[in-house]
């Protein structure tokens, strides 16, 4: 499963129903500057959290409220762009680099493990966007095609029907489906894809008779429940993929315009995500205006969809709903934490 977040967006999680919730801002990131930091994964007891600066493409991994960089070693491959944790938080995937022979920054080495210092090239071919729950499985990009690595085979993902290339962008808990998103081969779109078993599909849309663009962002622990965001016309929607059909969640209880999901509990019953706000005053308090600001949303089969901070705000005890908050961040915590 993948629990990657950018921008405005929320990182995995899974509560129960009756579970509350609590606010809490995580401990800074040890930065040469505050701007640009960014989570990109969490452990599944939300214990680690790791990120990266996207403008200085410092890596870091946070633990129990304390954060720091993920150093590169002075030979060898490091890690540059951490985009998975395992379940356990012990080993981290993504993207990596070398020096060169003069000690220069950056020569391209393309997927690689982290573990307690020790960098791992799993791949030199592969550009990783998210693993497995155990790390056996990565999947991402090499030379143009969609691939899945595991356990040292690189197998490449076939296009869905009338697409040409595309980016696989999570894998269920033990890697058996992948999810992500193709282009479309009239250049004019893409298309949600989930793969099992050898065979791609593409998702179905929203309008039958013209499918629009649609994305797969992430999956669930059994790779049932797909999430990710479907565009018909001027009016982006966030939605979800079960048994072949597909649900669309809107925007948000304050309706907006552009909006996607970017993440799945482990049973597929939470989906959280992000909307560009449709009336003043939805974006935690900001001065800005209606459709511009956004705002975190959160949805559950039992209460549907909810602005994230009201369901912050109307439960008060401390980590049982398994949310920690910086901003607009969102990580996974365990109960009673």
């Amino acid at each position: 499963m993948n629990r990657f977040v950018s921008g405005f967006a929320l990182l995995m999680l899974a509560c129960g129903s009756a579970n509350a919730a609590s606010l809490i801002t995580l401990a800074d990131t040890p930065a040469s500057g505050s701007y640009g930091w960014t989570a990109t994964d969490v452990s599944d007891d939300g214990r680690v959290v790791i990120g990266l600066n996207e403008n200085t493409i410092e890596p870091f991994r946070w633990q129990d409220g304390v954060a720091t960089h993920i150093d590169r070693p002075p030979s060898g491959p490091f890690l540059r762009q951490p985009r998975g944790i395992t379940a356990d938080g012990n080993v981290i995937v993504g993207s990596g680099g070398a020096l060169d022979v003069l000690g220069r920054c950056c020569l391209a080495v393309s997927g690689v493990s982290w573990q307690n210092g020790v960098v791992t090239v799993l791949s030199p071919a592969v550009n990783i966007s998210a693993g497995s729950a155990d790390g056996s499985t990565v999947v991402g990009g090499a030379s143009g095609n969609k691939v899945r690595w595991q356990n040292g085979v690189v197998t490449v993902i076939p296009n869905s029907p009338n697409t040409n290339r595309g980016a696989a962008n999570a894998t269920s808990a033990d890697g058996s489906v992948v999810v992500g998103t193709d282009d479309l081969s009239s250049g004019l779109g893409y298309r949600a894809f989930r793969w099992q078993n050898g065979v791609t599909t593409g998702l179905a849309s929203l309008i039958p008779a013209y499918p629009g663009d649609s994305s797969a962002v992430d999956v669930s622990a059994d790779g049932s429940t797909v999430v990710g965001w479907h565009q018909g016309g001027s009016v982006t929607t966030a939605v979800f993929w079960k048994d072949g059909a597909i649900t669309d969640l809107g925007c948000g209880p304050d309706g907006g315009y552009y909006c996607g999901a970017n993440a799945v509990s482990g049973d597929g019953s939470v989906i959280v995500g992000y909307g560009r706000c449709g009336v003043p005053g939805c974006d935690y308090g900001a001065n800005g205006a209606p459709g511009y600001w956004h705002q975190a949303f959160y949805w559950s089969e039992a209460g549907g969809m909810q602005r994230l901070i009201d369901v912050l705000a109307a439960q008060s005890d401390r980590g049982k709903l398994g949310f920690q908050v910086s901003q607009r961040f969102v990580r996974h915590v365990p109960q009673g934490k």
